[in-house]
């Protein structure tokens, strides 16, 4: 990939500023590198870089059967928290949010209320193995946070694994209680800051 760089010269007594393409330039041209120009007001818009995870409420059939495969290959095929499957009568009140990487849906959480007093509960968070680390799982948890408040939630509460802990507190949820087994795993009740969001 050639570098673009840009080189101020006068011309007719106007200042200019001149991209050049390649790594040739003149002896005495002062040369510099160009990251982001900011001369045009629509340049920004073009330069910003392409979202390549998109993070939505499931909106079809195909979604669903799509998020639901994945939880099913996390949470029996590979932690094998449930024999069967995961799904449970909590799915039917369920808004369920999925993680889409260049068109494929790589991930999935889903969110419930409680009952009409503003607490909702997360849970069943599952991203594909191979697309662990993609920034997916972070998205989901802060869109599903996002999603909590604008329907006027205001107590979000999950049971988490131990091993996650870490990143929940990164992305603004707290612990809540004491550590407990569930499923033969020890996890941890945690509610969300939801003013950060």
């Amino acid at each position: 990939m050639a570098e673009v760089a840009w080189k101020a010269k006068e011309l007719d007594g106007i200042r200019q500023v001149v991209l050049t393409t390649g790594a040739a330039s003149l002896p005495g041209d002062e040369v510099q590198l160009l990251s982001r120009c900011g001369a045009c007001s629509a340049l920004s818009f073009y330069e910003q870089p392409v979202e390549r995870i998109i993070c939505h409420p499931s909106r079809t059939p195909q979604e669903l059967t799509r998020a639901a495969k994945i939880r099913h290959q996390v949470f029996v095929d590979e932690q094998r928290l449930f024999q069967e499957t995961d799904a449970d009568e909590n799915d039917r009140k369920s808004t369920h949010l999925i993680a889409e990487l260049d068109g494929k849906i790589i991930g999935t959480v889903r969110v419930f209320p409680v009952n009409d007093n503003g607490h909702w509960i997360g849970g069943r968070l599952a991203i594909q193995k191979e697309c662990r680390g993609s920034g997916a799982g972070e998205l989901l948890v802060r869109e599903a946070m996002r999603l909590v408040k604008k329907k006027g939630g205001t107590i979000f509460t999950a049971r988490i694994q131990e091993d996650n802990i870490p990143f929940f507190v990164h992305v603004g949820w707290r612990p809540s209680g004491v550590l407990h087994e569930y499923r033969g795993r020890i996890h941890q009740q945690m509610k969300a800051d939801l003013s950060a969001v």
